[in-house]
């Protein structure tokens, strides 16, 4: 409810009730607390951080203007681009694939070439402690990152693809909690246009970004 007592037509005249936030990991909470040495690094370099341990790529067509433009600008569709499960050959992880590494320590180091070194010297760059916690921390509480690789450790096949299909959800649940992206619904009405929604396709092996 607001600071002024009113409630708000957003939800549903008070009616809708939001369940509290779940309470942070422990590594993170402690992070993000802004008290210690190392809270406050981290904070310095959070963006370092979520580039990091980022498992899709940004995609778009980027507006690019001559001179001074403090406005980032996109034109048409904002995607997210994604690899395949497994690389080509094993030196070459990226994104999702990094969390397929069997070894941590060598996760960690795929983590770490993700973010270039700067000139304000090692002392700023991400540690490698901190990764390897926030590492170890997306394992066991990442509902994704669990899944795929319970999907990956347990098929048979070397060679499937996972799809979610944007028409079908698990029977008894609501529609709308499993939305697929929907981008291609343009805000024009074209006269005898047609269009499907998206599917989310996962292929277990493959190259580059899509």
């Amino acid at each position: 409810m607001p600071q002024n007592g009113l409630e708000s037509l957003c939800c549903s005249d008070g009616k809708v009730q939001l369940p509290p936030f779940q309470e942070l990991p422990v590594p993170l909470k402690a992070l993000l607390d802004g008290s210690s040495p190392d809270s406050k690094h981290f904070l310095a370099k959070i963006r370092q951080y979520n580039c990091a341990f980022q498992m899709t790529s940004f995609g778009g067509n980027a507006l690019r203007q001559v001179g001074w433009n403090p406005t980032f600008k996109v034109q048409s569709q904002v995607y997210h681009r994604i690899v395949s499960l497994l690389p080509e050959t094993a030196t070459d992880s990226a994104l999702l694939q990094i969390y397929f590494i069997a070894d941590y320590n060598q996760q960690a180091v795929a983590c770490m070439g993700i973010i270039p070194e700067n000139d304000t010297g090692q002392d700023n760059h991400p540690r490698r402690d901190i990764i390897m916690s926030l590492q170890q921390m997306i394992h066991e509480t990442n509902s994704y990152v669990r899944r795929l690789k319970y999907a990956l450790e347990n098929n048979t096949s070397s060679d499937f693809i996972i799809e979610i299909d944007a028409d079908k959800w698990p029977q008894g649940e609501h529609e709308r909690r499993y939305n697929a992206p929907a981008s291609n619904e343009d805000s024009v009405i074209v006269s005898g246009d047609q269009h499907n929604r998206r599917d989310i396709v996962i292929e277990s092996r493959g190259s580059g970004p899509r």
